[in-house]
């Protein structure tokens, strides 16, 4: 039997977990086999308890960045989609809950074109590796031009008053930050940041993590690859300082690795649990970090390699039953539980869509994204490369399942 259309299983301790069949949101056309395409799905939050879908439709190529992203709403907690239709919101990025029952887009940033702009870069500070060469130039010397797009982002904020989109500029802390430049066909374009999972509200702050914006370490030398920052906003969401360093490109003591594409979440007790990708030109399974005050200091960063050499773009659920779930794939696409809600143990993980690890382009792209809708049940959004179509032929889809959870003793949670 597949893995995915396994629809029950006991994870021990008296919890059973339960999938719905999935729901075809989106396929791509037949022979769409190119990478980047019909891929990279994420859910979050839209105004009047609706839930957006959006998934990348280019390149996986900076090239691409602020292309227009197909969009789905679901009204009723994710059985059904329609396309999105609305006027006066971005045609790129999530929408997510900030306070003052507030929403905020921060879209995909179109990247500025240096040679088209007519400027010159400033000798690099650093390179490093991530599929190809990555240039690092001080931004403090690079044009003002270049500067004013890194520190004045456009963003999109959702009004309860109105029920209207309005277009303003968000600021992201410019102190010792670095400007990245990948090579080749990316050469010359200067890349922003933009928000992949939702902000975590705490104590009228907003926390996220961030990997887009490179910044000097803490001894202000130059980093040998991406680290991921904490990030925190004051004023719901309009200027971003950097908290602190989380994890730099040497955080697992001999070994260097690209820490990207973070996700951070509240555990049971309110504390913060981060886990991170580190998985690059070789397979490496995720790390995971704790904070206990507001994201200022980080403590217990391991390697979860019970989970596997497996983790690309992971996905962090806190329920209001107290658990904590996890996806995260490539290959394949996997689930797992932490049953306390703390982030320090996990279950054997669930496969819910096998992979191929000598062929990991192959049968999903292994991104996920989580989002809950109750308090002991959650979305799971995935892609399949090899979903059949009413005619038999495999092709790219784009999946939603419900995922609850109940007691083996009977009864939901």
């Amino acid at each position: 039997m597949e893995a995915d259309l396994i629809m029950e299983h006991d994870i021990g301790t008296g919890y059973k977990i339960h999938l719905d069949e999935p729901v075809i949101v989106s396929m791509a056309a037949p022979g769409e086999t190119r990478w980047g395409r019909h891929q990279f799905v994420r859910l979050s939050r839209y105004p009047e308890d609706k839930i957006l879908l959006r998934f990348h439709a280019g390149a996986d190529s900076v090239t691409a960045y602020g292309e227009d992203e197909p969009a789905f709403l679901s009204a009723d907690s994710g059985h059904t989609w329609t396309p999105y239709e609305g006027e006066g919101f971005s045609a790129t990025g999530s929408s997510f809950a900030v306070f003052n029952d507030e929403f905020l887009c921060v879209p995909h940033a179109v990247p500025f074109n240096v040679k088209a702009a007519g400027l010159n870069l400033p000798e690099p500070v650093g390179t490093f590796f991530s599929y190809r060469q990555v240039n690092l130039y001080r931004a403090d010397q690079c044009a003002e031009a270049i500067q004013t797009h890194l520190n004045r982002q456009v963003c999109t904020r959702w009004h309860p008053e109105t029920a209207e989109w309005v277009n303003e500029y968000l600021s992201w802390d410019s102190r010792h930050r670095l400007v990245w430049i990948a090579q080749g066909e990316e050469a010359d374009r200067v890349s922003g940041t933009w928000t992949e999972h939702a902000p975590i509200q705490l104590d009228g702050e907003l926390l996220y993590t961030d990997y887009r914006a490179s910044y000097l370490m803490d001894n202000e030398s130059v980093p040998q690859g991406c680290g991921v920052a904490c990030m925190v906003s004051m004023d719901n969401g309009r200027t971003w300082q950097k908290r602190a360093t989380i994890v730099g490109p040497n955080g697992i003591p001999g070994s260097v690795s690209n820490m990207t594409e973070p996700v951070l979440a509240l555990d049971v007790n309110k504390n913060l649990v981060c886990v991170i990708r580190r998985a690059d030109q070789e397979q490496k399974s995720l790390l995971i970090t704790f904070s206990k005050d507001k994201g200022q200091t980080w403590e217990g960063l391991r390697p979860l390699e019970e989970l596997g050499p497996i983790g690309v773009f992971p996905s962090l659920v806190s329920l209001d039953c107290g658990l904590l779930g996890l996806s995260y794939g490539r290959p394949g696409v996997h689930l797992t539980f932490s049953l306390d809600g703390t982030g320090h143990s996990w279950v054997k993980p669930i496969t819910i869509l096998p992979g191929d690890r000598d062929l990991l382009s192959t049968k999903t792209d292994g991104y996920t994204d989580l989002i809950p809708i109750g308090p002991d049940e959650f979305l799971l959004a995935y892609t399949d490369f090899e979903t059949k179509d009413e005619m038999g032929r495999h092709r790219k889809a784009v999946l939603v399942r419900r995922v609850w959870i109940s007691r083996s003793t009977g009864g939901v949670i």
